[in-house]
């Protein structure tokens, strides 16, 4: 048989060892580096897992806060439009009675004063205590006169209704 020259490949059995010794040491620490990986990615997980804990109760808090306030506009809104209906009813009626007030006016002073377009354009007469005329006026009552602060269009109407009321007396 011939002899196998060296370095064909083949070692001796001593080497065999420390190569298997070699291999378990690498295998050992790749164990110790994935058992630390795995450790630092359970922590990760556990705390995104609270992280989704509190992020769900934060958004049921938020879906219940969020019922109540679309609750709340819609009962808001409900009284607005309540409140913009009645408004206007109020100010149509006022209006109405305006008119009807103006009308009764007009029937009253007419046959006192046929050329008068107005109440201003009356002659004013001496109110002084037995003279047998009277005037048919009375001061105009206007909110400046009672330091009333009329802002809205309804509540204007209804002045005007007091001021034609006080007005259209035709005897005091």
């Amino acid at each position: 048989m011939a002899a196998r020259p060296s370095g064909t490949g083949k070692k001796c059995p001593d080497s065999y060892g420390a190569e298997v010794v070699k291999c378990i040491t690498q295998m050992k620490d790749q164990q110790t580096r994935l058992t630390t990986e795995i450790g630092q990615m359970e922590a990760e997980k556990r705390r995104i897992q609270n992280e989704i804990r509190n992020l769900s109760d934060k958004l049921a808090n938020l879906n219940c806060k969020l019922a109540q306030k679309a609750q709340f506009r819609a009962q808001v809104s409900k009284t607005i439009q309540e409140t913009e209906c009645a408004y206007s009813k109020l100010l149509e009626s006022s209006q109405v009675l305006y008119k009807s007030v103006k009308d009764t006016k007009n029937q009253i002073i007419g046959p006192y004063d046929q050329n008068a377009a107005n109440l201003d354009e009356l002659p004013q007469t001496s109110m002084a205590p037995g003279n047998a005329v009277m005037d048919r006026r009375r001061p105009t009552m206007t909110p400046q006169n009672y330091g009333m602060d009329l802002q809205h269009e309804g509540m204007a109407v209804a002045a005007a209704v007091a001021t034609e009321l006080n007005s259209s007396a035709p005897y005091s």
